[in-house]
């Protein structure tokens, strides 16, 4: 028996992580980086396994203080998308 889906539902998000293959940062001259991010979401069911999917992410990239300089980036990432779900 499959959950059933319908209507509309929150989605949360959350991660961090190295990033492999990123050239030299130019800003700091370290070629060590870590990404965390967070995010909220809202999921519009239009079939049982199918939804339209909206929502926001912050985004936030250093070295961590691993080198000497760390400016770090912070982004608003705002997302569209399609989700597939299957049993």
């Amino acid at each position: 028996m499959g959950l059933r889906r319908h209507g509309t539902g929150a989605a949360f998000r959350g991660g961090g992580r190295r990033p492999w293959g990123l050239l030299r940062l130019r800003a700091t001259g370290c070629d060590v980086a870590f990404t965390l991010q967070a995010g909220i979401g809202l999921l519009f069911f239009v079939s049982e396994r199918t939804a339209i999917t909206a929502g926001y992410r912050f985004h936030h990239l250093s070295n961590g203080n691993v080198c000497s300089g760390n400016p770090g980036l912070d982004s608003s990432l705002f997302v569209l998308g399609v989700s597939r779900f299957f049993p």
